[in-house]
């Protein structure tokens, strides 16, 4: 460091060395705060542990109002989001793969929310709390067809073609008679996550509109209980790239209008109203501090060695 000014990090590699990760808290509360501002008063925000569990992260994102919960998808994460102080009670566990023994061990901790994603899925769910003798709410995760009219053109397409994640929006009206047999579980809503990363709030805004219109549709139609309709997320940070995290100054009143029209009592929380992030809370709030150990120029390129 001969010869250049002392920057904020040289204490910390001082005292932990390098390859050494920095989060930066103020950051981390600010993205909380600012996401939570674009949203819906009163909606709730699901933080993905899997985008960082760090408990003082986690920590931070859980807050003091209540309304910022976690999505967790392991045992790991759950422990991660307890340590916090997340409450087991407000956790949504979700994933394709969870194991009777991983719902098991949720269920004893206290967690009682799960998005679901077949219907083998929700028989596990179901034998584990049965086993218990508790009853675990379940949210149907729809795989929903994206249509010519649908939502966004831009950003990574999470619904409309073959994945392991969500039931098949086509194959549910199926698949109901089977799921309302299952004992120990109770169905309470819908979970949607049709895009990651979209490119801007145009964008995000008519795949929310999309989103709503579908989820109101299959309730509708199939007659299903809408206790919680977790809307997904789609909020923007730099994925592999230098920039800041996008902003959202219409999406509220957007949102809103469009939750006004279609289900004109999710104010009074029929039903209540939540969406995820995780990169969007913690991307930008990360910087990486590596140390070099050789600088080597050969064949016209200099490789920094870190």
């Amino acid at each position: 460091m001969t010869g250049t000014a002392p920057t904020p990090h040289d204490a910390l590699v001082e005292r932990y060395g390098t390859p050494l990760y920095v989060y930066d808290l103020d950051e981390v509360a600010a993205a909380r705060a600012e996401l939570l501002d674009a949203l819906p008063d009163g909606a709730v925000l699901y933080y993905a542990l899997k985008a960082n569990p760090h408990p003082d992260v986690a920590r931070t994102l859980r807050g003091d109002d209540g309304r910022c919960r976690a999505e967790i998808s392991s045992t790991g994460e759950l422990h991660a989001a307890l340590d916090a102080g997340f409450d087991p009670a407000h956790c949504l566990y979700t994933g394709p793969g969870k194991t009777t023994t991983e719902i098991g061990h949720a269920l004893d901790l206290g967690v009682r929310t799960f998005s679901t994603d077949s219907v083998g899925d929700v028989r596990r769910v179901g034998r584990a709390a049965a086993a218990r003798r508790v009853t675990a709410a379940c949210v149907l995760r729809v795989n929903a067809v994206n249509t010519d009219t649908g939502g966004a053109t831009t950003g990574i397409r999470m619904t409309g073609r073959p994945s392991q994640f969500g039931f098949d929006a086509e194959s549910l009206p199926d698949a109901l008679p089977e799921l309302r047999r299952v004992e120990g579980i109770r169905l309470t809503g819908l979970h949607f996550f049709p895009l990651s990363n979209a490119k801007d709030e145009e964008n995000l805004v008519a795949e929310f509109r999309h989103t709503v219109a579908a989820a109101v549709r299959l309730a509708d139609d199939l007659d299903l209980p809408l206790e919680l309709l977790d809307l997904g997320g789609g909020f923007a940070a730099p994925y592999g790239t230098p920039g800041t995290r996008d902003s959202y100054p219409a999406l509220r009143g957007e949102l809103e209008a469009m939750l006004d029209a279609a289900l004109p009592r999710w104010r009074t929380g029929s039903p209540v109203i939540a969406f995820e992030s995780g990169r969007y809370l913690t991307a930008c709030a990360g910087t990486l501090l590596l140390g070099v150990t050789n600088v080597k120029t050969g064949r016209g390129r200099t490789h920094v060695i870190l």
